[in-house]
């Protein structure tokens, strides 16, 4: 196991942390992979990477209270202060991107924006020359994190985002889930498809995607619960 010590903790919504970490050596990842934290009394625990750059690292978790369904891994790390340290293994996971140019769609729910503004990232910083989008899910507009990112990342003509809210009308957003964009039509320029969120989200995006004659081999998910 190594050891992550933490440099940074901010809170994004009410619910939802950004915590960086620094290590002993470079952490060599690829791109949507997640880390494993040796939660003490807890056990492990798996979080999709954010951003990492050499031997530091910034994740975004959900914070669960134990009322809400939630267990004590998210509160633990969300809760952690400055200089605390963490056991850790990893990186891990098949939910990668592929280094190819073909033109890719992003769906993501909540903290499942993780890994794939990753896989966005790398995108840009490896030159790959492909036409990208992302699909951002929430349920009301106090969950909304990262638009700045997101708007950063859209200044490239290659990039574009909606944003979806299924609970509430926000100005500017979709109203609904983001199987609604999912037509012949809108999917007619991409090529591979990304999704990471909610398994019910998950399974109605592949569902929908199939439904649409996408060969599932273009089609990349990963589930978090």
């Amino acid at each position: 196991m190594k050891q992550f010590t933490v440099t940074k903790n901010i809170k994004l919504t009410h619910d939802v942390y950004e915590i960086h970490f620094e290590t002993e050596s470079p952490i060599d990842m690829d791109y949507g992979q997640f880390v494993t934290f040796i939660l003490p009394g807890i056990g492990g625990r798996s979080y999709s990477v954010l951003e990492s750059v050499w031997n530091t690292i910034k994740l975004i978790i959900k914070k669960v209270e134990l009322s809400d369904s939630g267990r004590w891994g998210s509160i633990f790390i969300c809760d952690s202060q400055v200089w605390d340290i963490l056991q850790w293994v990893g990186p891990a996971g098949h939910f990668v991107l592929q280094r190819n140019d073909k033109n890719k769609l992003f769906i993501g729910t909540g903290t499942g924006l993780v890994p794939l503004y990753n896989q966005i990232l790398w995108i840009n910083k490896l030159d790959i020359q492909c036409k990208s989008k992302m699909l951002f899910w929430i349920r009301r507009e106090n969950d909304l994190f990262y638009i700045d990112e997101l708007n950063s990342l859209a200044e490239n003509d290659n990039f574009s985002y909606e944003v979806y809210t299924s609970r509430e009308k926000v100005w500017d957003y979709h109203e609904g889930y983001v199987t609604l964009y999912l037509t012949e039509e809108n999917i007619k320029d991409f090529e591979e498809f990304y999704i990471c969120g909610m398994p019910a989200m998950v399974d109605a995006c592949v569902e929908k995607l199939t439904e649409l004659w996408v060969n599932t081999e273009s089609i990349f998910s990963e589930k978090y619960t």
